[in-house]
């Protein structure tokens, strides 16, 4: 028993329609400080229209 968390990676593209790099380097350090195994993360693009079709259908890929 004890706490379980799912825990969101934020996504939200730039101008240029790739993801902004601060939330590239946020994503990666959630993911490397991972502790235990009731800690999961999933994907949590922001909307439709601020995150681009290219990493929408990168996160449908890795998903």
């Amino acid at each position: 028993m004890g706490l379980r968390a799912a825990i969101g990676l934020f996504s939200i593209s730039g101008p240029d329609g790739e993801m902004v790099p601060c939330n590239l380097r946020c994503r990666e350090e959630l993911l490397k400080s991972r502790v235990s195994e009731r800690i999961q993360f999933c994907h949590a693009p922001h909307a439709v229209y601020s995150v681009s079709e290219r990493v929408l259908r990168r996160i449908a890929e890795e998903a």
